[in-house]
């Protein structure tokens, strides 16, 4: 004799997985929410708000922690109208590294390759007047190597 198996149906999600953090602000309006790298930021509060269910966007929207931000925030905007700041994510982070690293490599090929159609020692880089000279008038000139590395990688 075997006992009978009741089958239960599976629990029904009602979570919205395919909705987008740019549809969000759409729907709840760009003066309060911004979205970047795949995450809906709260403008008042500066945090990412869970984007998927709108109950949790609604919430937030009622705390007493958001209104007082909000209340401080327009105090300080009246008192000092400078632009508000946003808290940067990972990947954003990561690309203006990337492309300060690109740029600098850039400068450094660039200077080598000046120097060698002027037929002008890389050994003078080490020159404290010119060191001096290339922090102050080159922008990321301070992050120029010694000469030493510059003949190891680049030739």
């Amino acid at each position: 004799f075997q006992a009978s198996r009741e089958t239960v149906p599976p629990q029904c999600n009602k979570t919205a997985v395919n909705i987008e953090p740019e549809q969000r602000v759409k729907e709840f309006g760009q003066d309060k929410f911004y979205a970047k790298g795949g995450l809906l930021w709260c403008k008042t509060c500066n945090e990412p708000v869970g984007h998927v269910r709108r109950q949790n966007i609604t919430d937030h929207l009622g705390t007493k922690k958001l209104t007082e931000r909000a209340n401080k925030r327009q105090h300080d905007a009246t008192n000092n109208p400078i632009s508000s700041k946003r808290q940067s994510t990972i990947t954003g982070c990561t690309e203006r590294s990337t492309a300060a690293t690109a740029a600098k490599d850039t400068l450094v090929m660039e200077l080598v390759e000046a120097f060698m159609a002027a037929s002008i020692p890389l050994e003078k880089v080490d020159n404290p007047t010119m060191c001096s000279f290339m922090q102050k008038n080159l922008k990321g000139g301070g992050g120029i190597p010694q000469a030493n590395y510059e003949h190891s990688d680049f030739f």
